[in-house]
């Protein structure tokens, strides 16, 4: 009988390098994978956006339907950012949805300014006007009550949207804080009178 202790790579992986380090490799590779994916995530290219708005509405709304509104923004604003492309944000919060965190979501949209115009639906621009300019400041005849906001609910291309919400739109203007950019703010009252006069 062959009395020899077995050596070699494989004797040693399984009895010595599995035994003392087996949990503390898998622990290294786990946080190894995590650094790479995050390295990878912060060198790629980030869309940035020429113009962003936001539907905040009681219900549910199609991402798809909102082509023809991102065709006007994207008339309205043109290449602000100067990169060749014309890329709009549009942001569709569902204020409806039991147990989300739907007002905070839209809390925090109102607190960056690059996010201008905002369509809401008409108790959700009630409680949210104080927030906005005032539209006769920009030309646009408010609502009689809520001078911030205007109603755009006739429109063909909001009633294609969502044909039961009764809309209504409201502007951010950042450059009044010495925020934001004036070409966003104009971009904004040309998506509003686009949709009033449609």
């Amino acid at each position: 009988m062959d009395r020899k202790p077995k050596k070699g790579f494989l004797y040693w992986f399984e009895n010595v390098f599995k035994y003392h380090y087996g949990k503390l490799s898998i622990i290294v590779l786990l946080i190894l994978v995590v650094v790479i994916f995050n390295m990878i995530d912060m060198f790629r290219p980030k869309t940035e956006y020429d113009f962003s708005m936001v539907i905040a509405v009681a219900g549910s709304i199609a991402p798809s339907s909102t082509d023809e509104l991102k065709k006007i923004a994207e008339t309205a604003a043109g290449d602000i950012n100067g990169d060749g492309e014309i890329n709009i944000d549009i942001q569709i919060i569902d204020m409806s949805t039991p147990g989300e965190n739907s007002p905070y979501h839209l809390m925090l949209l109102m607190s960056q300014p690059e996010y201008v115009v905002f369509i809401m639906d008409d108790h959700t621009s009630k409680v949210n006007a104080k927030d906005f300019n005032m539209l006769s400041d920009y030309g646009i005849e408010g609502d009689e009550e809520y001078g911030q906001r205007v109603y755009i609910g006739d429109s063909p291309i909001m009633n294609r949207i969502n044909p039961g919400i009764e809309f209504y739109a409201c502007l951010a203007d950042w450059t009044t804080d010495g925020k934001g950019k004036p070409e966003w703010t104009q971009a904004g009252v040309s998506v509003i009178k686009e949709l009033i006069g449609s």
